[in-house]
């Protein structure tokens, strides 16, 4: 049984002799709910101020600490005024938690001293703490900060409560509360993981990652190096990123726990960034007999290898062709959009257009209905392509 007087306890006799009429009854909820459980202890007048109006003492823990680590409980309090003492015990799984030390608090600039702390059986600690003076101190702040050592395994869980606890202000009257306690889970150690959308892409496309992350104490905070620089690239749990150069990248995610420990895990090779695709092609006239011909090549670039490429030669929407290299025949005059759509191994699309123009020289110039359609194909076609040439061409 550990036992530590560490102050004088002034005005401690009364707090003892007070301690069995004024001992409070608390309900305790899961930490983090949201309903407070109201501590019964009411104030000489008997008059009961509501849930809600009543400071609120609070156990502040993580929610998981990894197996053999060490880790601190708040005591806060908030909305308090007038405190001047208390006792409590703070209870805990004595198989899961070995109990280190206790250390004082502070409300405001005024240190709260532990005059006592004695662990009074197996799981059982009891503090009592005495404002020095008679002016009570207002505010809010924390009790003590207790020192718990991990003794359980991955798995394990410990509550860690307050019972028995008594509040009283500088006129020796109990002071109601709402009290919260804590829930520890025992996990493994902190290890860094993450997974990305994609292990390619091309330049300028927007690629994510996912943390993967687990042991340790959350929250989790983060650190992520998309280029292999050493430099912060992001800090958030899902970050993206687009890359503006085609290369082989290493992603290192950095990540720190609620505790300060970390973890980092560097993925070397992680991702392959190709060229951004664009379609082209030339077309040029051919020799040919009664009408006339163009060949069509494709000078597509970029994207990931092997690229694929379907022709519309007339602009009916129809593939009329899939090969790089070939050659096509007109046989009446009209204006003729040919589009080429590229497509690369990932399945990222790029399309090019032009227009052909052919018009019968044996009835003159151009016509203003040509023009017409020139102008409303080219405008159609710009809604998908990168940019509209023209090619115009007399029909014999």
């Amino acid at each position: 049984m550990k036992w530590k007087n560490l102050l004088p306890l002034a005005g401690f006799p009364v707090l003892l002799t007070l301690g069995i009429a004024m001992l409070a009854i608390i309900h305790l909820v899961p930490y983090g709910s949201l309903d407070k459980a109201r501590n019964t202890g009411a104030k000489a007048d008997g008059l009961d101020e509501g849930v809600g109006l009543h400071p609120v003492v609070e156990i502040l823990a993580p929610i998981q600490v990894a197996e053999g680590r060490s880790f601190r409980a708040r005591v806060s309090i908030s909305n308090v005024t007038g405190f001047d003492a208390c006792n409590y015990d703070i209870t805990y799984d004595s198989l899961v938690l070995d109990l280190i030390d206790v250390t004082p608090g502070r409300i405001g600039r005024t240190s709260i001293p532990v005059n006592v702390w004695q662990d009074v059986s197996p799981g059982t600690l009891r503090i009592v703490q005495n404002i020095p003076g008679v002016g009570g101190v207002s505010g809010s702040g924390y009790l003590c900060q207790v020192h718990f050592q991990v003794t359980g395994a991955a798995g394990d869980t410990s509550a860690i409560a307050l019972e028995n606890a008594v509040w009283s202000d500088r006129d020796a009257e109990a002071i109601a509360s709402d009290c919260v306690h804590a829930c520890v889970r025992i996990g493994t150690a902190l290890e860094a993981d993450f997974v990305g959308e994609s292990d390619e892409a091309l330049v300028g496309q927007t690629v994510g990652f996912i943390d993967k992350t687990c042991g340790g104490s959350p929250p989790y905070s983060y650190s992520w190096d998309f280029d292999g620089d050493g430099v912060v690239d992001a800090s958030s749990g899902t970050p993206t990123v687009e890359y503006a150069e085609a290369g082989t990248y290493s992603v290192t995610l950095t990540v720190t726990d609620y505790l300060g420990d970390s973890a980092t895990r560097t993925a070397a090779d992680c991702i392959t960034v190709h060229p951004g695709l664009t379609a082209d092609f030339s077309v040029s006239q051919e020799e040919s007999g009664a009408f006339p011909a163009f060949r069509f090549i494709d000078a597509s670039t970029g994207g990931k290898s092997p690229r694929s490429c379907a022709w519309d030669l007339d602009g009916d929407g129809q593939t009329d062709s899939t090969a790089p290299d070939l050659s096509h025949t007109y046989t009446a005059a009209g204006v003729y959009p040919v589009t080429l759509t590229a497509s690369d191994a990932l399945g990222n699309t790029s399309v090019q257009a032009k227009i052909i123009l052919l018009y019968d020289a044996r009835e003159g110039d151009i016509t203003a209905t040509q023009i017409t359609e020139l102008e409303r194909a080219g405008l159609d076609l710009e809604q998908s392509a990168n940019g509209v040439e023209v090619i115009i061409a007399e029909f014999p």
